[in-house]
């Protein structure tokens, strides 16, 4: 295992595990010590010294996670990709290994954020705050220590707004060592995507950000990397779709969305892709309840179209099955902004509603004030 001064913790902090009796030296040692000791030890309140432990841990995972079984998934076999969903997401619970964006109201939507190993897609019309929750995401993800891929397809990820968001919630002095954590890929065709995907950080044609943090020695390595963002999968795909029996487009379809996939499982890392909304002209469900949520979304549920059809993630049926969660979002800045679970793998769909705003902050729970940075810790939480 590494040792403790390879992470992010702070100095102070690893003094202090080193000078006990015996010393912890190493991130096994302390990882498995029990929260209450360590909140003694390092005098801290018990919820910081749980959220110091999985910002350890989630730094520090192997490529390779068990299943729901604690057996080792076969990854490269045929079986692999009947790996249930569901299992996958029980798995990340149990292991703390989800991730915040930055928006409680969101994140209890999701069980708590976005899960490791899995694909969550956030689907929107264009100011619907897909890219702004992304990139809160990012900055709260980058602010704990936990690196973050993001490939922006539409140049719409700004380094300067990344900025204002890791200040704002962490302090002006802590974001540029957030903002080292963060690789910026620039990608306008699905071949440089999945090349982004297939090399991750090895390949990387990086932005000023990612290019100061190498030279700090403190980049992004793909053992680091946790959270792998794609805004958005719509930009390169819709313009090889179209037409009936196109089988390149479809082709091209399945196959970002089974890198996707790959990229979540093999390196244990969550993956958030981003969608636009088309206007769905086939009546809605006649009840709810179901996997897949509510067809026409909006406040309480409500349809945004002149002619009685609501709104669904664009790409298509072929698509639909690729994200294990699927988010909707709605509104905007005079509206009012709400989030709908749509799809997951253990909860249910098209209910209650996330009410959020987009700030200085970044994407926040709607009335929410940032008089005072948020700690690094808070980016994590376990499952409840």
């Amino acid at each position: 295992m590494p040792r403790l001064k390879s992470t992010s913790l702070d100095v102070a902090i690893i003094e202090k595990l080193r000078g006990l009796t015996p010393p912890i030296l190493s991130v096994e040692g302390f990882v498995v010590r029990h929260v209450s000791q360590l909140s003694q030890e390092l005098g801290v309140s018990e919820a910081q010294a749980y959220g110091l432990k999985r910002i350890v841990a989630l730094q520090n995972l192997p490529a390779r996670m068990a299943d729901a079984d604690c057996q080792d998934p076969e990854t490269s076999g045929p079986l692999a990709i009947f790996e249930s969903a569901a299992a996958r997401y029980r798995y990340a619970m149990r292991q703390g290994g989800l991730l915040q964006m930055g928006c409680s109201s969101i994140d209890g939507l999701l069980g708590g954020g976005l899960a490791l190993q899995q694909v969550t897609e956030v689907v929107g019309q264009t100011g619907a705050g897909k890219t702004q929750l992304c990139m809160s995401a990012a900055a709260v993800a980058a602010s704990s220590g936990i690196g973050v891929l993001y490939i922006d397809t539409t140049n719409g990820c700004s380094p300067r707004r990344l900025q204002e968001i890791a200040a704002a919630r962490g302090g002006s002095a802590a974001a540029p060592a957030a903002l080292s954590h963060i690789t910026i890929e620039r990608c306008y065709s699905l071949a440089n995507v999945l090349a982004a995907l297939d090399g991750l950080a090895t390949r990387l044609v990086r932005t000023p950000i990612a290019t100061a943090a190498a030279a700090a020695g403190s980049s992004s390595s793909a053992h680091a990397i946790r959270l792998v963002i794609l805004d958005s999968a719509a930009a390169v795909l819709a313009p090889l779709l179209g037409g009936e029996g196109n089988a390149p487009g479809a082709a091209a379809l399945a196959t970002l969305a089974a890198a996707l996939s790959h990229t979540a499982l093999s390196l244990s890392v969550a993956v958030l892709v981003t969608n636009g909304a088309v206007a769905d002209r086939a009546p809605p469900p006649s009840s709810g309840g179901g996997g897949s949520g509510s067809r026409g979304f909006g406040r309480s549920g409500s349809s945004g179209g002149g002619d009685g059809g609501g709104k669904r993630a664009a790409l298509g049926a072929r698509w639909a099955a690729a994200p294990a969660v699927r988010l909707l979002l709605d509104g905007g800045a005079q509206s009012g902004r709400v989030a709908v679970l749509d799809k997951h793998p253990l909860r249910a769909c098209g209910g209650a509603a996330a009410r959020f705003a987009v700030g200085g902050a970044g994407v926040v729970d709607e009335g929410a004030q940032w008089g005072t940075p948020a700690t690094p810790a808070a980016a994590l939480t376990p499952g409840s």
